[in-house]
Order: C-alpha cells, then sequence, then structure tokens
C-alpha cells in the first residue's frame, strides 16, 4: 500500500522512522517536515530562512529539494520523506 515514509537523521544514523498515509499530498507532508526542522532550529534561523529568496540574508534551511517524491530538509537533525508505492 502507497505512504510516505518519513525518517529522521543525525548525521549518517537514522534516529526514527514513521510511516505516513500514501493520501497526503506534498505540500501536507512538506508542512509536517518543516515544522520537525523548526523544532532544532533558533528563533532566527526560522525567521532568516522564512525571509524572500531574493533577499541576500535568507538561510536555506526550510528549503526543500525539487524532487516531488522525496522530501529533503534540513541540517543537522535533517529529515527525508519519501513516496513509496
Amino acid at each position: 500500500m502507497a505512504h510516505w515514509n518519513l525518517v529522521k537523521h543525525e548525521g549518517s544514523i537514522e534516529v526514527t522512522e514513521w510511516r505516513l498515509p500514501g493520501d497526503m499530498t506534498e505540500p501536507e507532508v512538506v508542512e509536517i517536515v518543516r515544522r520537525l526542522v523548526c523544532r532544532s532550529l533558533s528563533e532566527d534561523e526560522i525567521i532568516n530562512s522564512s525571509l524572500p529568496e531574493s533577499d541576500s540574508k535568507r538561510y536555506i534551511l526550510l528549503d526543500q529539494n525539487g524532487d516531488p517524491n522525496v522530501i529533503h530538509m534540513g541540517e543537522n537533525p535533517f529529515y527525508v520523506a519519501r513516496f513509496v508505492e
């Protein structure tokens, strides 16, 4: 059955794994991952990561990659969500 597999990594170690329903949309999963990443960020990092892309002070800590079937976000810890059919 299709599902999203979400894994928390600390360095090269897989720390925790969750299984999310396959009927969740990519934006819904991105929002979960973004919230998890924010737990390890400072207030300044969250604000700077939320600035417009054109701002030179902007961080990329809350940006995702371009693949809709693999969501990778954060530094350390970082999270990877994959759609599994």
